[in-house]
């Protein structure tokens, strides 16, 4: 099936660190910026410049409150890693198999498989594909060094898995041969 070495560190970590900040934590965010530019819009209508200044500090924040949550969740996986195993990163074996993602640490060989329905957000980065969870686990898989037709597989491979992942085109179908008259005669 599908196989990689990925190594979770500060470096892979800060790669995806936009997914590792919580869903509802994400809408509060904005759900707060989007009252303080209403805010903002209304001072500027009335032409309350304090209520404008007031509304846009409170849009900075949370613009701010954003970049620290994201700081926070990459510093607190990587102390995780360093209390856990006494090292800055761990790399560890992905393998996509029949049963679910199959995840071996590669310093203790400690195993786990988690399966497929667990999944329900697949993102790309230019390196790493990641797995979320509906609880913010997720998996990191290194995909340097794969050709496009490798990559491509492995999100059809992923598509006909029973996993919660919302795929914005469904998965291609297999054709069938249609039986050739030539043949029949």
């Amino acid at each position: 099936m599908f196989e990689s070495i990925t190594t979770m560190d500060e470096a892979s970590l800060t790669r995806v660190r936009d997914c590792l900040v919580p869903t509802p934590t994400k809408i509060g965010l904005i759900a707060f910026a989007a009252v303080f530019a209403g805010i903002a819009v209304a001072g500027a209508v009335q032409g309350r410049i304090a209520l404008l200044l007031l509304a846009l500090g409170g849009i900075v924040l949370m613009v701010v409150e954003y970049l620290f949550y994201r700081r926070r969740a990459v510093k607190l996986n990587v102390a995780r890693i360093q209390k856990t195993f006494g090292t800055a990163g761990i790399a560890y074996l992905t393998r996509l198999d029949k049963d679910g993602v199959y995840l071996e640490n590669q310093i203790n060989h400690a195993a786990e498989t988690m399966p497929y329905p667990l999944f329900c957000k697949l993102l790309e980065y230019p390196e790493l594909y990641v797995l979320l969870t509906k609880r913010q686990q997720f998996v990191l898989i290194n995909k340097a060094g794969w050709s496009e037709g490798q990559k491509a597989a492995f999100l059809d491979f992923l598509r006909h898995k029973p996993t919660n992942i919302r795929w914005k085109t469904p998965p291609a179908q297999p054709q069938q041969k249609k039986p050739s008259d030539d043949g029949n005669r």
